[in-house]
């Protein structure tokens, strides 16, 4: 597929690490639909240690999932990008809530609006808050809530249940349903 996104650096990526890293591009139009024989020939059959990716439109993260959970592929090794997602339907006019952030340089007043992810409040904002997948899956821009709810698509985030029960949120996949108080931390 000359004309995949980040071809070539993955195609560099499976030569320079071959038994860590493999690239197996499939195009629809010539090879047809994802299958459970697809995915087993390009990882010659072995399952173990692997993590998939999954980058696409919703209905194509859904098939997917399926084909991964007929595999028997546990969650936590399947990292997802989120690819249109993001907004919710509320009514008119949509609720605004007041965020407390407290940051490493001092504690600061945002507003939020509930049909927009935490993190995009932010970013609004001008606050430089760590971020990279936008899905829920990496990590990199948790933050711990220290008081009000969210809620948050629990079919996209890969938010772990300790994070849940000890207040650690994803400001990228999370909505504000109330005034909240969060203690962001520095992007490196």
């Amino acid at each position: 597929l000359p004309d995949a996104a980040f071809a070539d650096d993955f195609r560099h990526l499976a030569s320079e690490y071959p038994e860590g890293f493999r690239f197996f591009p499939i195009s629809m139009e010539s090879e047809g639909i994802i299958t459970v024989d697809t995915i087993k020939r390009a990882l010659k059959n072995s399952f173990e240690d692997v993590s998939f990716f999954i980058c696409g439109p919703p209905a194509l993260h859904d098939y997917i999932l399926g084909v991964l959970e007929s595999c028997s592929v546990r969650r936590k090794f399947i990292r997802r990008e989120n690819f249109g997602r993001g907004s919710r339907d509320l009514p008119d006019p949509v609720p605004r809530y007041n965020l407390t952030l407290q940051l490493p340089a001092g504690e600061r007043q945002i507003s939020a609006r509930s049909d927009e992810t935490i993190l995009t409040a932010l970013e609004r904002a001008g606050v430089n808050a760590p971020s990279s997948c936008r899905g829920g899956d990496c990590g990199f821009c948790r933050s711990r809530l220290v008081s009000g709810d969210i809620t948050f698509d629990s079919t996209l985030t890969g938010v772990r249940l300790a994070d849940r029960k000890f207040g650690w949120i994803h400001p990228c996949v999370s909505y504000p349903e109330g005034d909240l108080v969060i203690k962001v931390p520095e992007n490196p």
